[in-house]
C-alpha cells in the first residue's frame, strides 16, 4: 500500500475553476486505508487517479460517494472492472475487509478484517470558492455498534482536517462537543445533512448528485439521448402537465373576460365617480368655510381683547410712572419752596452762622433721606429676588418689575383661592368621615349590647313604630 498518492492537476487559478472546488479529500480507517489519515491534495484542480488493480482507487471514489450520495442510491465499486455489485458496502469499508479465508468450522469462507468494532472511520472533503473566498468542509464519522454501522454527519464553514479535528477523540460525545465548539454543525440524518450542504454549495436539486453517482460507474455511453433522458432530466407526467396547462389556460381566459368586463364597468362609472369626488370635495370645503364663518367673530373678538388688554397694561404702567414722577416733583417743589423760605429768611437775617447751621441740618436731612432710600432699595431687591423679579437698576426696570409683580400677585391670589377651595372640600370630606365613624361606633356599641345582628337603623325604626303605635316590646 502506498503512503503517498501522487496526483496530476491543472492550475487552480484558471478562470474555468470558478465556484466550489474540491481542495482536499481525506480518509481515516476506510477500507484498506488504515491507522492514519490518507490525503488527496487536489487544490481545486482536475486530477487523474491511477494505480494497479486493488490499489484502492474505487475505495477512495466510494468514500467520496458516501459523503455526497444517500446510501440507497450509491453504486459502490462500480468503476472497478470485474467486481460484483454487492461485493462492497459501508460495513465492509468501516471494518476494513480486504479478503476472505476458508473456515473449516463453517465449511465456507470468512471475511478478513483490519479493524475492531470500536475503531472510528472518518471521511472528509474540503471545498473552497476562490471567487467569494468561502470555505465548506463535509465529513462523516462511522463506527460499528451491535453489528451495524452507526454514523453522524458534519458541515463546517471553515477548513477542517482529520488529524487536527477528528483523530484526537475516541468517544463520540467528546468528538461532537469539540466540533460544536469550533462552529461546526452535526446531523444524525442524511436528509437534513444533504439539504444543508447542497444549499451551501449552491446545488438546487438532488439530480446533480444522482448524475454524479451514475457517471462514477459509467464505462461506456451507448446513446447520448438516452443518457440525458435517464440521468440528467427529471421524470415528469406529460399528460398531467398538459391537463394543468389546459386548466390554467381556461382560468386565464375566464380571468381575462372578467377583467375586461370590470374594466368596461369602471369606464362607465368613472365620470360618476369623478363627480362624486368633486361633490364630496366641495361639500367638505363648504363645511370648512361655514365653520370659519361661525368662528370668525369670536376669533376677531379674542384678538381685539388681547390688543386692548396690552394697551390698557401699557397705559396703566405709564400712569403709574407719571404719578410717581408727579409725587417726586411735588416733593422736590416742597423742598425748593422751603429752601426759598430759608434763603429769604437768611437774607433777611443776614447771618452767616445761621446759614451754616441750616446747611448742616439740610445735609443731615438729605443723608437720612439717602439712607432711607437705600434701605428701601435693599428691601425691594430682597423681595424681588425671592419673587424672581429684576432688581432695581433704573426707573424703567422698577416699573416693569412692578407690572410683573401685579401679575404675580394675581397668580398667587388665584392659587390661594384654589387651595382654600381644596381645604374646604377636605373639611367637608372630614366631617362626612367623622359622621360615618360616629354611626359605625354607635352600630358597634349597639351590636355589643344585644344578641341579635339587626342593624341599628332598623332597630331605631322598629322602636319608633312601637312607640308611635303604643305597642308592647316583646
Amino acid at each position: 500500500m502506498q503512503t503517498l498518492l501522487p496526483l496530476d492537476f491543472i492550475d487552480p487559478s484558471h478562470d474555468a475553476l470558478s465556484g466550489f472546488r474540491l481542495q482536499r479529500f481525506e480518509v481515516l480507517n476506510w477500507g484498506t486505508f488504515d491507522q492514519r489519515p490518507w490525503i488527496l491534495d487536489l487544490q481545486g484542480g482536475i486530477a487523474l487517479l491511477t494505480g494497479a488493480n486493488g490499489s484502492g482507487k474505487s475505495t477512495l471514489v466510494d468514500g467520496l460517494l458516501t459523503l455526497l450520495v444517500p446510501n440507497r442510491r450509491r453504486n459502490y465499486n462500480q468503476a472497478s472492472s470485474g467486481s460484483g455489485k454487492k461485493e462492497r458496502d459501508e460495513k465492509s469499508y468501516v471494518q476494513g475487509a480486504y479478503g476472505r479465508t476458508r473456515s473449516e468450522e463453517s465449511h465456507g469462507s470468512k471475511l478478513r478484517l483490519l479493524r475492531e468494532k470500536a475503531t472510528l472511520s472518518v471521511l472528509l472533503a474540503y471545498f473552497r470558492d476562490q471567487t467569494s473566498k468561502q470555505d465548506v468542509t463535509l465529513a462523516q464519522v462511522l463506527w460499528m455498534e451491535d453489528g451495524s454501522v452507526r454514523k453522524f454527519f458534519v458541515i463546517s464553514d471553515a477548513e477542517l482536517a482529520i488529524a487536527a479535528h477528528f483523530a484526537q477523540c475516541t468517544r463520540i460525545a467528546d468528538l461532537k462537543k469539540q466540533l460544536k465548539q469550533i462552529g461546526a454543525e452535526t446531523f444524525e440524518e442524511f436528509v437534513k445533512y444533504s439539504h444543508k450542504f447542497r444549499k451551501r454549495l449552491g446545488l438546487q436539486s438532488e439530480k446533480a448528485l444522482d448524475l454524479f453517482n451514475q457517471t462514477v460507474s459509467i464505462k461506456e455511453i451507448g446513446g447520448l439521448n438516452d443518457f440525458v433522458r435517464n440521468h440528467m432530466l427529471e421524470k415528469t407526467d406529460v399528460q398531467t402537465k398538459i391537463r394543468e396547462l389546459q386548466g390554467s389556460y381556461d382560468d386565464l381566459t375566464f380571468s381575462h373576460t372578467a377583467i375586461q368586463k370590470a374594466r368596461k364597468q369602471l369606464e362607465v362609472l368613472l365620470p360618476l365617480t369623478e363627480e362624486v369626488e368633486k361633490y364630496a370635495k366641495l361639500k367638505s370645503n363648504v363645511s370648512v368655510l361655514q365653520t370659519f364663518q361661525r368662528l370668525a367673530p369670536a376669533f376677531f373678538a379674542h384678538k381685539k381683547l388681547n390688543l386692548l388688554e396690552q394697551e390698557l397694561q401699557t397705559i396703566d404702567q405709564q400712569l403709574t410712572q407719571i404719578k410717581h414722577q408727579r409725587h417726586e416733583t411735588e416733593r422736590l417743589l416742597t423742598t425748593l419752596r422751603q429752601k426759598e423760605k430759608d434763603l429769604d429768611f437768611a437774607i433777611k437775617q443776614d447771618s452767616v452762622g445761621q446759614r451754616l447751621q441750616e446747611l448742616a441740618r439740610e445735609i443731615e436731612q438729605a443723608q437720612k433721606e439717602v439712607n432711607r432710600k437705600k434701605k428701601q432699595t435693599d428691601e425691594y431687591n430682597r423681595l424681588a429676588h425671592l419673587l424672581g423679579l429684576t432688581e432695581y437698576r433704573d426707573r424703567d426696570t422698577f416699573y416693569a418689575a412692578a407690572t410683573k409683580g401685579k401679575d404675580l400677585k394675581q397668580e398667587i391670589n388665584t392659587a390661594l383661592e384654589t387651595l382654600e377651595a381644596q381645604r374646604d372640600e377636605q373639611k367637608l370630606r372630614y366631617a362626612d368621615l367623622q359622621k360615618q365613624q360616629t354611626q359605625l361606633d354607635e352600630e358597634l356599641t349597639s351590636l355589643r349590647s344585644r344578641k341579635n345582628q339587626i342593624p341599628k337603623t332598623n332597630l331605631d325604626m322598629r322602636n319608633r313604630i312601637i312607640h308611635d303605635l303604643d305597642l308592647v316590646d316583646t
